[in-house]
């Protein structure tokens, strides 16, 4: 039987849920709790509903909103659930309100939380752990993104998927899969190589035909889109569950369906499915066509007039502390200084890239002169947000119309210009913030491409992600840009604003890697900076 999809799943659910929970019917519970058991998809819609229940509650009530709902009668009433914080009256429209917001593919509005907590969200059931020549439809994941249930269709390429269960998909397109759970999916068409080690043995591959369930090591699928399907034990054993029956398959037994489910023996060779040579192959070949192709385009970049700052991270050894300017007019102060951080692996095999973790971390460095305009350009990979302000670019004083660039422990990206007026550590010292969407689960752990742009002419600012735009906004006052001192990553030196033991409330160092910096002193346009992450993403 074909397992349900959040498309299936959402009405059904929503109505038993009211049902069960708000009017007490014990038939709707009961249909509730059985429908939960058998079905690993309404489980995980099921547990995202009740985590993100709460912070839409905590926003609600921010606002005034579930205070007005709530009875004012004073005595004393029922407890509910530990999940449920809200009275009968307000549970349906919570529950519509979030399940609303899972089908829709939106992230539910989320208040103030202590600047120690990060955000919540679900537990991935999957990651995306490499691509190579990936062209995704809908959904696109890059490598590194996580997978909550749902669609995942790849037109071409391949990808490795690595399941909760430690299961590990190897999936050549075309191809659609739903992500059902940890350990299962529903593969409508496509070819996959699984490798399932023992903590994820169980683990279950649908298909409109059959059901496959591993018992052993490894094993082969094709489905054609009309639902025929070829399936091979490459090592171990699997099962074949067909219409009540099911088919024990050990080491190089292959099976065959046609397109009216007749199922049959054959004879099949291990490269009709995925292979990880073949693989690895086009993950190399990718990667130099790439990394080709981004050098071409960081040298347009650096020697354009406007460049100020450009670092590409070509360093010649692992153990250099100092980080050379590429820009054509670099200044000898725009060469930066190491604290901290060391070097890793950079978007690309063989690149470097600057990681961050320990809270006195930074890349130094500086800029002189002013401009009417600038736009900052980043390559990061963000491995968490664990301070309520995450620095990207911090000036080194509180001089009048220095740039500041901030991650907020919500996901947004902050861009704000001191105006001279008020003190930089009270709002009145500030231009904006002007605030990005905020980040999502799948941004987490992989390289994304982050802009902002600010023209003093129009005071306008755009944040992007990826090269599309993200946010907008504007600093009234429309003050030109002063450079000066920077520091990325931290506070530069001297400018805490309190020495010896630092509150945690000024903590701001960034967690995760920097793979390459650009400061210029004009705003490019929405069409130049989606053609820099067209050339260079990996």
């Amino acid at each position: 039987m074909k397992p349900s999809t959040p498309s299936d799943i959402g009405p059904r659910l929503l109505e038993l849920l009211s049902a069960a929970r708000d009017h007490g019917d014990p038939q709707a519970r009961a249909a509730l709790n059985d429908w939960l058991r058998r079905d690993s998809a309404a489980r995980a819609i099921m547990a995202r509903l009740l985590v993100d229940e709460q912070a839409l509650i905590d926003r609600l009530r921010e606002d005034g909103i579930v205070a007005i709902l709530e009875p004012s009668s004073s005595r004393p009433r029922r407890l509910p659930a530990p999940h449920r914080k809200l009275p009968f009256l307000w549970i349906p429209i919570a529950a519509a309100l979030m399940v609303g917001a899972f089908l829709a593919g939106l992230h539910p509005v989320r208040g103030p939380r202590p600047s120690s907590v990060p955000p919540l969200s679900p537990e991935p059931v999957a990651i995306v752990k490499e691509v190579a020549d990936a062209v995704w439809q809908g959904l696109q994941p890059a490598p590194g993104s996580s997978l909550q249930p749902g669609r995942l269709t790849l037109e071409s390429g391949m990808a490795s998927i690595e399941f909760a269960s430690g299961a590990r998909l190897l999936l050549e397109g075309p191809a659609e899969l739903d992500v059902v759970s940890g350990m299962e999916l529903f593969c409508h068409f496509g070819k996959i190589r699984a490798q399932v080690p023992p903590p994820a043995r169980g683990f279950v591959v649908d298909t409109p035909k059959l059901r496959v369930v591993d018992t052993g090591t490894a094993f082969g699928l094709v489905v054609g889109e009309d639902g025929a399907s070829a399936v091979k034990v490459l090592q171990g054993a699997i099962e074949l569950h067909q219409n009540g029956t099911i088919h024990d398959l050990r080491d190089e037994t292959s099976m065959v369906t046609d397109s009216a489910g007749s199922l049959a023996p054959a004879t099949l060779p291990d490269e009709a499915f995925p292979s990880e040579a073949r693989f690895r192959e086009r993950i190399v070949h990718g990667a130099r066509l790439g990394v080709m192709r981004w050098q071409e385009s960081a040298e347009r970049l650096a020697a354009d007039p406007a460049t100020l700052l450009a670092y590409t991270f070509q360093e010649t050894t692992d153990t250099s502390r100092s980080v050379r300017n590429h820009a054509a007019k670099a200044r000898p102060g725009s060469h930066g200084a190491l604290v901290g951080t060391r070097w890793t692996a950079g978007r690309w095999p063989g690149k470097r890239a600057l990681e961050f973790r320990g809270r006195g971390d930074r890349l130094l460095f500086g800029l002189a002169g002013d401009s009417s305009s600038a736009t900052c350009l980043a390559w990061l990979r963000i491995d968490g947000l664990p301070n309520r302000y995450n620095v990207l670019l911090m000036p080194d004083t509180g001089r009048e119309s220095a740039l500041q660039w901030l991650l907020q422990d919500s996901g947004e990206v902050r861009l704000a210009l001191t105006n001279g007026i008020g003190h930089p550590a009270t709002a009145s010292g500030w231009e904006g913030p002007v605030k990005s969407q905020p980040l999502s689960e799948p941004d987490l752990g992989r390289w994304i491409f982050i802009a902002a742009t600010y023209d003093s002419r129009s005071g306008k600012v755009v944040h992007y992600r990826d090269g599309c735009p993200v946010g907008s906004g504007s600093f009234p006052a429309k003050l030109p840009v002063s450079f000066g001192g920077y520091a990325f990553g931290n506070w530069p030196v001297g400018s805490k604003p309190a020495a010896g033991k630092v509150p945690a409330e000024h903590l701001r160092n960034f967690t995760g890697s920097l793979d390459e910096l650009v400061i210029l002193s004009r705003a490019l346009p929405p069409e130049e900076i989606a053609r820099l992450y067209q050339e260079g993403k990996p």
